[in-house]
């Protein structure tokens, strides 16, 4: 795959195009009635000036769903019903602040973006599933995802546990899944694992390939959070990599390690892509899917990881912002 949409573009229009369409999405959300974003609080946020890696995340996610339903959602796939599942959704926003909190960057996280980039697609998802632990977090996307779904026709169905306390996601991602096929035989589905916390056990997953193996998994690995908790926490590290992980092993080793044990239970096509800030801090995003397909979706992460954003950190999307917001003059000189 030749992705020659990007072919004649610059790194910089890229990237800007990229920062922009997030902007645009966020004001169409802004429009739409009911879909409360003056709450400050209803938002996934960090400290000021942290957390802009987020909008590099989102953006290559947003790239991975789009061309998952390109490629899924064609004519003659059309047998083939699509879901979209995520198992720690959050709000469903994200906002990001610099200058004392002066410049904030408010833009959708993957369960409002699968929604919206669903609704531009001839062939999108016919369910969204979504789950947090906290039932305010679940409540308030909910009410965004009502919000959204009717100003679009009601393109697509929603199922969010919005009366339960509190739902881990490891019950509730084999629930649903059991569910799913119990009324549908031929279906796909993709899963975002945001797994900041290592909060989704490794036999949760291989559970899931065992229910249903037609699906692809984005995983968020946390290699600097793996390492904080190798000492204190090593029965938490061994649920979530399914072994003992010695605490000696060092953090350039771990993801490797992660993907040799997913690799065991069939998700032998995994790209890796890392989200960098400019000191040093990084986390590991893992595209996975099965081992008997050709996969060629992976081959935008290929792009991605080794032309696109092979620099690219938090201080260039705060660069990138300020040009999309018109407070610097722009100059082609980004990675």
């Amino acid at each position: 795959m030749s992705f020659p949409e990007f072919s004649t573009q610059s790194n910089f229009e890229f990237h800007l195009k990229n920062i922009k369409e997030l902007l645009n999405d966020t004001n169409i959300l802004y429009r739409i009635p009911n879909f409360s974003l003056s709450t400050p609080n209803h938002f996934y946020k960090r400290e000021d000036k942290r957390g802009w890696w987020m909008a590099t995340k989102q953006i290559i996610i947003r790239h991975y769903i789009d061309e998952y339903l390109t490629i899924l959602g064609r004519d003659r796939w059309k047998f083939i019903n699509l879901y979209f599942i995520d198992l720690l959704s959050s709000y469903g926003m994200n906002k990001i602040t610099k200058s004392s909190g002066k410049d904030e960057f408010i833009f959708p996280g993957s369960s409002i973006s699968a929604a919206l980039i669903s609704y531009k697609k001839n062939g999108g998802f016919k369910k969204i599933y979504a789950n947090d632990l906290k039932l305010d977090e679940r409540t308030i996307l909910e009410k965004r995802l009502i919000s959204l779904n009717r100003f679009y026709n009601n393109h697509f169905e929603i199922e969010i546990d919005s009366n339960s306390k509190e739902i881990d996601s490891n019950l509730w991602a084999i629930k649903i899944l059991n569910d799913t096929k119990s009324n549908d035989n031929i279906f796909n589905y993709l899963m975002i694992i945001d797994n900041e916390g290592m909060d989704i056990r490794y036999e949760t997953i291989k559970k899931i390939r065992d229910i249903h193996k037609f699906g692809d998994i984005i995983i968020t690995f946390q290699d600097t959070g793996i390492v904080r908790n190798l000492k204190p926490n090593p029965q938490k590290v061994k649920d979530f990599f399914g072994k003992n992980i010695p605490p000696s092993t060092k953090k350039e080793d771990l993801c490797d390690i992660y993907i040799g044990q997913l690799n065991k239970i069939g998700l032998k096509n995994i790209e890796k892509l890392k989200i960098a800030s400019e000191s040093g801090f990084y986390y590991t995003l893992l595209f996975c899917c099965r081992f008997d397909v050709k996969a060629k979706w992976l081959n935008m992460i290929k792009y991605y990881r080794d032309k696109r954003f092979k620099n690219w950190t938090d201080s260039d999307v705060k660069k990138m912002w300020d040009v999309a917001k018109g407070k610097v003059k722009p100059l082609d000189s980004f990675s």
